[in-house]
């Protein structure tokens, strides 16, 4: 579950720069701005095309034509005609910004940063504007730049529940669950209809075993919780029946959320957890298997196939898989590691 934050809906108004346009394409721009604003954006792409053909420096025309295959989520699109922009424009801080809009879009952070802070550094100082650069930097796992960005951005203006989420997330990652909550409960006090925010606070709630008041923040997040989100609502339900010893309920929360997503990972990891405490070793080993194939970076997929696998008698593989598990940052995989299991 994710928040995505979109920009243009209305398209701000572009002012010329110094550049020698000729006044035929300077009319032209106005009447494509016109139907951009007015909501013809495929009229108006059409005209900036037009344009930049006649005049091939012209910064602005390529800067809306960014803005409108943005707005289509056309972000590679939207990418190479900000470039565009870029090159004939270095100084303006509208278009550093679109190109790190795109690139954060695109999930490519580091670029987004980049290109973001000089945003900033010539002259895009707008909350929104430091509240882009606090969300790529929480991408990256900067978490202290992310709070200098975010704080600037509440300077500025303390009334958007995102903002408040977003320095919620930056401590959340600095490892101060007591500052994230609050935060997370600030978002809700502006906008109470963020599943999502419900489930960040029952997932602290879970690890500061507070399971109740876990289970009723995964209740009010279910209430307002789509489709496609239901599923990790299961997986933490799952984990609250877990939090209580209800083996039983956790894994047919668990089987649901698999049977709504067959390719949530955390749903198949728990699954392979569950199948470890019951004996089932070949079916544990399976669903972390096809939890590594979908996305090699979950450590918990690696520690229960180690698990399965030293149960199975495969104890080179259990031991390859616990290294992997470690090298991702789990201590409980040091400790096997360590163990005369892997050391005979």
């Amino acid at each position: 579950m994710r928040l995505v934050l979109f920009l243009f809906f209305v398209f701000p108004i572009v002012v010329f720069s110094q550049n020698d346009y000729s006044f035929a394409s300077k009319k032209a721009f106005k009447n494509a701005e016109t139907l951009m604003i007015t909501g013809e954006i495929e009229a108006a792409l059409t005209m900036f095309k037009k344009i930049v053909n006649d005049e091939p420096t012209f910064s602005e025309a390529f800067l809306n034509m960014s803005k409108i295959e943005f707005s289509k989520r056309e972000f590679e699109n939207s990418l190479i005609f900000g470039k565009k922009a870029l090159e004939n424009n270095r100084v303006q801080h509208s278009i550093y910004s679109q190109v790190g809009k795109s690139f954060f879009m695109l999930k490519e952070y580091d670029s987004s940063s980049y290109y973001l802070t000089l945003a900033n550094a010539y002259g895009a100082t707008t909350a929104n504007d430091y509240y882009l650069l606090a969300k790529s930097e929480n991408n990256q796992t900067l978490y202290s730049k992310s709070l200098g960005h975010i704080e600037e951005a509440l300077a500025k203006d303390d009334s958007k529940a995102e903002y408040y989420y977003s320095r919620a997330n930056s401590y959340l990652g600095e490892g101060d669950l007591s500052r994230a909550k609050k935060e997370y409960k600030k978002s809700l006090e502006l906008n109470p209809n963020q599943a999502i925010v419900y489930s960040k606070i029952a997932s602290i709630n879970l690890e500061n075993n507070n399971p109740e008041e876990a289970l009723l923040n995964i209740n009010k997040g279910m209430e307002n919780t789509t489709e496609d989100q239901k599923v990790d609502f299961l997986v933490l339900k799952g984990n609250y029946f877990i939090k209580i010893n209800e083996i039983d309920k956790a894994e047919t929360s668990y089987n649901d959320a698999f049977d709504l997503d067959n390719e949530n990972t955390a749903a198949l990891i728990n699954q392979a957890a569950i199948l470890i405490g019951k004996g089932e070793y070949e079916k544990a080993f399976e669903k972390c298997s096809t939890a590594i194939e979908l996305d090699g970076t979950q450590s918990e997929a690696y520690f229960n196939r180690g698990i399965a696998n030293e149960m199975l008698k495969n104890t080179m593989e259990a031991c390859s898989d616990w290294e992997e598990a470690f090298i991702m940052g789990s201590d409980k995989a040091e400790e096997f590691i360590n163990s005369p299991i892997c050391n005979d």
